[in-house]
């Protein structure tokens, strides 16, 4: 999971100091674990009259929840640094993007009188 996220890659962009860098891998180790206990504990809900989604929603989704818990633990870490050194954890959002993308490539063209809108967005501004 840490691989999928490039997150020695995102540390080593944050931070050069040995010290900081183990404090952050740390942190984003443990918030990544608690975000996966968190999604393990989401999936065992099962699909009601209001709530439905598919494998590709979910993984999307927890893309989503990820990528926001990782940006959280990277800004709670870096507050208190130098102004200049601060991150606000963006390093994340392009992995999330690749992620997603990677489950639903959008297709080369698209039905413009599809009446619905998808979830990954690929068709919904035509």
């Amino acid at each position: 999971m840490m691989d999928d996220w490039n997150i020695t890659e995102a540390v080593k962009g944050i931070t050069e100091d040995a010290k900081e860098k183990e404090q952050l891998m740390s942190v984003l180790k443990r918030a990544m674990e608690k975000e996966m206990k968190h999604s393990k504990a989401l999936q065992e809900n099962k699909s009601t009259k209001f709530i439905r989604s598919t494998p590709i929603s979910r993984k999307i989704s927890e893309n989503y929840r990820m990528m926001k818990c990782l940006q959280n633990a990277t800004q709670t870490v870096t507050s208190s640094w130098a102004a200049s050194r601060q991150s606000s954890g963006n390093e994340f959002q392009d992995n999330c993007l690749a992620l997603t993308s990677s489950l639903t490539p959008c297709p080369s063209t698209c039905d413009e009188t599809e009446p619905y809108r998808t979830i990954d967005g690929c068709c919904n501004n035509l």
